[in-house]
C-alpha cells in the first residue's frame, strides 16, 4: 500500500513541477497542457518499473542508480519526441531536460519529506 501511495504522490508532484517549468519558460501552447498526460504516463511507467521490477532485481547500488539515470535519459528523449510532434521547437529538448532534472531532484526531496513524516 505504501508503494502505491509513493507512486501516486510521485506522479502528482512530477506533473506539477514539470508543468511549472513549461509555464515559467513561457510556453503557452498545447505543450503546456499536454505535458500533464505525457508526464502522467512517463512518470507512472517509470515508477511502476522501478518499484515492481528494478527494486526486486538483485544488483549493486551503482547498478541501480545507473539504471535510474538511464531510464531518466530515455524519458527525456521520449518526452522531447512527443513535444516535437505537438510543436516543432528547438527548445523542446532543453525544456524536457530541465523539467525532468528539476522534478527528479525536487520531487525526490519532497517525497522524502512527505514520507519521512508519514510512516
Amino acid at each position: 500500500m505504501r508503494d502505491v501511495a509513493i507512486i501516486i504522490a510521485s506522479v502528482i508532484i512530477t506533473v506539477i513541477l514539470e508543468w511549472l517549468v513549461f509555464f515559467i519558460a513561457g510556453v503557452r501552447d498545447k505543450r503546456l497542457w499536454l505535458s500533464i498526460p505525457i508526464n502522467m504516463i512517463t512518470n507512472l511507467s517509470f515508477n511502476i518499473f522501478v518499484t515492481y521490477v528494478l527494486k526486486k532485481m538483485p544488483q549493486t547500488d551503482i547498478l541501480f542508480w545507473l539504471s535510474i539515470v538511464g531510464l531518466e535519459v530515455a524519458i527525456v528523449f521520449i518526452e522531447t519526441f512527443l513535444y516535437q510532434l505537438i510543436k516543432k521547437d528547438r527548445k523542446n529538448l532543453l525544456y524536457s531536460l530541465i523539467a525532468n532534472a528539476m522534478s527528479a531532484i525536487l520531487g525526490t526531496l519532497i517525497l522524502n519529506l512527505i514520507f519521512y513524516f508519514v510512516k
